[in-house]
């Protein structure tokens, strides 16, 4: 799901973003939005407004963070 260019949506809908990636996103940074959602066959991969990339395994553990 990508809304980086969306004009009906800010951010991907919560409701489509798995809850342990929400918690990650909101403890650790508070005030950023999720742009962009994408399943990979490794886990998941998100952009937050803020530019930053975050990768997530099967498990929702943190791989990567790249700016």
């Amino acid at each position: 799901v990508d809304c980086e260019h969306a004009t009906l949506y800010a951010s991907v809908p919560a409701t489509l973003v798995p809850e342990q990636i929400t918690a990650y996103v909101t403890a650790n940074f508070p005030n950023a939005l999720i742009k962009k959602l994408e399943k990979k066959y490794y886990g998941w991969e998100i952009e937050l407004n803020n530019g930053l990339e975050v990768n997530f395994n099967n498990n929702f553990k943190v791989t990567k963070i790249d700016d």
